[in-house]
């Protein structure tokens, strides 16, 4: 689609609504985005969280570290 302009800008009603269309699906696309991140955040917060704790169990349970 090539531009095309009216000036001024802001009575180009053709332009406006594109515009307009074009944040919305963009502001929509970045919110849904967001959501998916900070789902995922916290899985990632979940999964460090048991990697420490079977790290934590591996140490103790560790001959070379009971031994001593």
């Amino acid at each position: 689609m090539k531009p095309c302009f009216d000036l001024p800008i802001c009575n180009n009603s053709n332009y406006k609504k594109t515009i307009s269309e074009l944040y919305e699906k963009d502001s929509k696309c970045v919110t849904d985005l967001s959501d998916k991140l900070k789902d995922k955040n916290k899985e990632k917060e979940a999964l460090d969280a048991c990697k420490k704790s079977l790290e934590s169990a591996i140490k103790e349970v560790n001959p070379k570290e009971r031994c001593k």
